[in-house]
């Protein structure tokens, strides 16, 4: 298709270091600025996109629709900012608790943007990607798996496991790959799969189809997230476009593929058809394969990287890799970190392998000392943690609910409705006559006359109670 939309969600661990805290009373500390805020846990901002606890109070952010490869970076780092900063507020009101008197400097909460706990749970990084609707939707999904699969090559964030059931102590390439069963299912936790195939569009079913991919890993550096939602873009146009490279890589076994694969990326894999081939030639033909639709100096750019990347894994040299991708800079980080300090152990290495993934932390000072390319701009950054897309739906949404918010009115929010709720009776005549709820079926969609007559009748009502963006 032409202009795709793109989402990320991200699930955030949150840990309570130096103060006697269960997790619960944890996640409503966090979110006491949220609540006082929305009246909820479960929020859409101003920006477009969503904050809310998840299932195990997991703090999450879903960014609003973007259309653009850098806008979705923009946004998702808009996002671990908020989500972190949320982190830095629930610290300094412990610290100022009677309840908890002579803390020490270094109790608080503390957010990570990482893929699993020391208890072996694990949560995820969901991407988004609006796909017209396809009669054969499963054979649509099937070819492309092979590139889920080996994709980890480019955009994995390493993982450091501790010995755990007779499996010594090991590094591996991908966060998300020991706990991934199957290729595709309706479940997002009792199978894990590659893809969640519920079908919940988020838009008008009879056009679109949102293909939900919950198998990749929590990213940290820029580069690594352009190419994990990059070179997906670039396979599913070669799906769409009807090549038949990305069907023909289908492994055998998606599941103990990807976990062989992130132990030795030069595992070879049985595919399908019989064929063997490691994730790295996997990934070296989509990439050749893909030259034929890249038309954008965007595209352009993540196959050129793509590229440059797998050159260096082919040659073995990762070390080239530790200023850009995750599982390399993570693996460099630790084996020099083992070096200084010979006697820390595992317990040493899986502490540094969290402090990674801490929004503000390693891979952020790395970026400030040009270790690291950040591909965002900070300034741009700002802007969308309260200004929305301006080139999709949640334009709209963004508008609305700033309006809503400012006037002081009752209102509901979701994906695809905006939804003035005040009872009829306590509006203005002219209000009474406008149409309270609007759903907005096309996510390609910036603007729309019954949105612009919401608006105007909420902010013509008006009141003295409204409230403004989310600050912490």
């Amino acid at each position: 298709m032409g202009r795709r939309i793109y989402g990320l969600e991200t699930e955030f661990g949150l840990h309570a270091v130096g103060v006697r805290l269960n997790i619960e009373d944890a996640a409503r500390r966090l979110f006491h600025p949220v609540v006082g805020w929305g009246r909820s846990s479960n929020v859409y901002l101003s920006n477009g996109g969503r904050l809310y606890l998840d299932v195990g109070a997991h703090p999450e952010y879903a960014t609003p629709e973007t259309d653009g490869l850098l806008d979705l970076l923009t946004h998702d780092r808009a996002g671990e900012e908020l989500v972190g900063d949320l982190a830095v507020r629930a610290t300094e009101s412990l610290h100022s608790d009677p309840a908890h008197p002579d803390l020490p400097a270094s109790a608080g909460l503390r957010v990570y943007k990482n893929n699993a706990d020391s208890h072996h749970n694990s949560y995820g990084c969901h991407e988004n990607f609006m796909v017209e609707r396809h009669p054969h939707f499963h054979s649509f999904v099937t070819a492309l798996v092979g590139h889920l699969v080996s994709r980890i090559a480019v955009c994995g964030a390493g993982r450091w496991q501790p010995e755990r059931n007779g499996e010594a102590a090991h590094y591996q390439v991908s966060a998300r790959a020991d706990f991934l069963a199957d290729a595709m299912s309706s479940s997002t936790t009792r199978s894990r799969p590659l893809v969640n195939t519920r079908d919940e569009p988020h838009a008008d079913p009879r056009r679109f189809r949102r293909l939900h991919v919950i198998s990749g890993d929590s990213t940290m550096s820029e580069t690594t997230s352009l190419l994990k939602v990059g070179t997906t873009e670039l396979v599913l146009r070669l799906i769409e476009s009807g090549h038949p490279g990305p069907l023909s890589l289908t492994p055998e076994n998606p599941s103990t593929a990807i976990r062989a694969s992130s132990r030795d990326l030069t595992t070879p894999v049985p595919l399908a058809d019989g064929v063997q081939l490691s994730a790295l030639e996997m990934q070296q033909r989509l990439w050749q394969w893909s030259e034929a639709v890249v038309d954008s100096d965007e595209l352009a750019t993540v196959r050129a990287e793509w590229g440059r990347v797998l050159d260096s894994l082919a040659a073995d040299r990762w070390i080239d890799l530790a200023d850009r991708i995750d599982w390399a800079i993570k693996r460099q980080l630790i084996e020099r970190d083992s070096q200084r300090h010979p006697d820390g152990g595992s317990a040493r290495a899986a502490q540094l392998a969290l402090a990674y993934h801490q929004p503000g932390g390693i891979v952020r000072r790395m970026e400030e000392s040009g270790m690291v390319p950040r591909l965002t701009d900070p300034g741009a950054v700002t802007v969308a943690r309260t200004e929305p897309p301006a080139t999709t739906r949640a334009a709209l949404r963004g508008r609305f609910v700033k309006a809503a918010r400012a006037a002081g009115v009752g209102h509901t929010v979701d994906w695809t409705t905006l939804r003035w709720t005040d009872e009829p009776g306590r509006t203005s005549a002219a209000a009474s006559q406008t149409k309270r709820t609007v759903l907005l079926e096309d996510p390609l969609a910036a603007q729309d006359e019954r949105v612009d007559d919401l608006i105007a009748a909420v902010q013509a009502h008006g009141g003295s109670a409204g409230q403004g963006e989310l600050l912490v």
